[in-house]
């Protein structure tokens, strides 16, 4: 009888072994693989620094778009926040007037 295995990381592996055949059933991704891979290994220094600089250039520019979405989240909460100070602040001079 064999031990299943349950925890994280089983299920981690599942999941990428899972993307990784979906990525590759396609052809052109496949092709795109075998490209990358001649590349890499035709001159592995230069690859490496390629993959490092785009790296740098990908962060960068998730970073960029983290910081507008925040700041457009925070907007939104801001003024999400005004208009429920002012609704009660007319639903505190309603009731004021009613007594």
């Amino acid at each position: 009888m064999s031990k299943k295995r349950t925890g994280f990381l089983p299920l981690l592996v599942g999941a990428i072994a899972g993307a990784a055949a979906v990525f590759f059933s396609d052809e052109k991704n496949r092709d795109q693989a075998k490209k990358t891979l001649a590349e890499a290994k035709k001159d592995p220094e230069a690859f490496a620094k390629k993959m490092g600089k785009q790296a740098g250039e990908t962060a960068k520019k998730t970073a960029a778009k983290a910081k507008t979405a925040a700041k457009k989240a925070a907007s939104k909460a801001k003024a999400e926040v005004k208009k429920q100070v002012a609704a009660k602040k007319t639903s505190a001079k309603k009731s004021t007037k009613k007594s």
